[in-house]
């Protein structure tokens, strides 16, 4: 009897002799016919093969009418290639990689330039004219904004925006009680394109200046003038490389006040090894304008620090000494010639 209840849960081998005719036991060098599956609570069918994710486990095969070896082990799964993005990538396919309608995204398609005299961004900067002797403080309320766009989203965006960008451009006179002496305020409605390591921008653009009230009262033989200028500007930006950006912009007056209707604008930004974080990267950028109305005489702006990048977005912070030289940057002053050396904080978003 207890050989019976043994060999009918696999825990014994039945003897030959008690076995029906015509089979013959494990040790025989081969079957006369197929050996019988025995019913035991205990047999587990074969589970189906799991593709391995960060382990593959392995364990025995069950016998039939025996006991599973569960003692499996764990093996590392070093023949599974895991992709392993490099320090700072960012793959659209994260934040989608299928073009459609996006509204108000995060980032712009067409960053401002680096070292553009009249970008829109935050910034705040001390500056000394070494020509007219006097010290400035200098600000700019503005920024960039993407309203609407067909493409995808995130830091290496692509596709089409409408869009617009702003801002007032302070200078505030340091060596009198930060009077301002004037204000210039420029807005730009662009429609930018952007596919790959080049971008495109077509917008239209209004710039107007203002002497303030206190410059005014402490220069009465100033001449005032309203500086006005409405023009189509076409520019472009390519990635020579993933640190290196080289931009250029013309800029036709279609309505302007003491100004000739072409502009043009060119520069280039190099940042190597920038990566999103706290670590940042140094930057130069220089850019140079040129204007009818000076007979193409051409500025000079050089900005040399060190930039951050945010994890999520493409905006820029950077702590950078600047260098420039050329008709003055404040349009109420235009044909006046400066040369300023400074150091301030920049904000691009």
């Amino acid at each position: 009897m207890l050989a019976a209840v043994l060999v009918a849960f696999g825990m014994a081998r039945p003897a030959a002799a008690d076995l029906p005719a015509g089979i013959v036991t494990a040790d025989s060098s081969e079957w006369s016919t197929p050996a019988p599956q025995l019913e035991s609570p205990f047999f587990i069918e074969p589970a189906t093969p799991v593709v391995p994710t960060a382990h593959t486990v392995t364990t025995h095969a069950a016998v039939p009418g025996t006991l599973p070896d569960l003692s499996g082990t764990i093996e590392p799964a070093s023949a599974a290639k895991v992709f392993q993005a490099p320090i700072g990538y960012a793959s659209n396919d994260t934040f989608g990689c299928c073009d459609r309608w996006v509204f108000l995204p995060e980032e712009v398609l067409f960053k401002p330039f680096v070292a553009g005299i009249r970008s829109p961004r935050l910034a705040a900067e001390i500056v000394y004219d070494g020509k007219a002797d006097e010290s400035y403080f200098q600000s700019v309320l503005g920024g960039s904004f993407d309203l609407v766009r067909y493409g995808t989203t995130g830091p290496n965006a692509e596709g089409w925006s409408f869009g617009v960008n702003a801002a007032a451009h302070l200078r505030q006179n340091a060596d009198n009680e930060l009077d301002v002496d004037a204000v210039d305020f420029k807005v730009r409605v662009p429609i930018s394109y952007r596919r790959g390591a080049t971008a495109i921008q077509f917008g239209y653009d209004h710039i107007s200046s203002h002497a303030g009230d206190e410059f005014l009262i402490r220069t009465p033989g100033f001449n005032r003038i309203n500086f006005l200028r409405d023009s189509l500007v076409f520019a472009i930006r390519h990635d020579v490389a993933c640190d290196l950006n080289v931009y250029a912009e013309i800029d036709y007056g279609v309505n302007t006040d003491f100004a000739e209707p072409w502009w043009f604008q060119a520069g280039f930004e190099y940042t190597p090894g920038l990566r999103p974080g706290w670590r940042g990267a140094p930057i130069l950028a220089v850019n140079g304008q040129w204007r009818e109305e000076f007979d193409f005489d051409g500025s000079l702006n050089i900005i040399a620090g060190w930039q951050w990048q945010a994890v999520e977005t493409d905006n820029l912070i950077r702590l950078a000494f600047r260098y420039y030289t050329g008709n003055s940057e404040q349009f109420s002053f235009f044909t006046q010639n400066e040369e300023l050396i400074g150091f301030g904080l920049y904000y691009d978003f």
